[in-house]
């Protein structure tokens, strides 16, 4: 969680192999949602769709700012 908005990385074992997805939700004015510009609210999770099947190493929301770092394989 950061300043008023918070991230959370999603992984299930589906027919298909491993899903994967990144959700947001929160104070958005500076960017750190990831989802496109600067919206001021998002009241629900909505998922970053960039992030979308990406194995994720590392993930850190603090202050206005989100950090996350996306690595190879499955």
């Amino acid at each position: 969680m950061g300043s008023g908005h918070v991230i959370v990385a999603a992984e299930a074992l589906g027919k298909n192999g491993v899903l994967r997805a990144v959700f947001a939700a929160g104070q958005g004015g500076s960017g750190q949602l990831g989802l496109g510009g600067t919206p001021e609210f998002i009241e629900r999770f909505v998922e970053v769709e960039a992030l979308r099947g990406e194995k994720l190493k590392g993930l850190h929301a603090a202050g206005w700012s989100t950090w996350v770092i996306v690595g190879k394989g499955t």
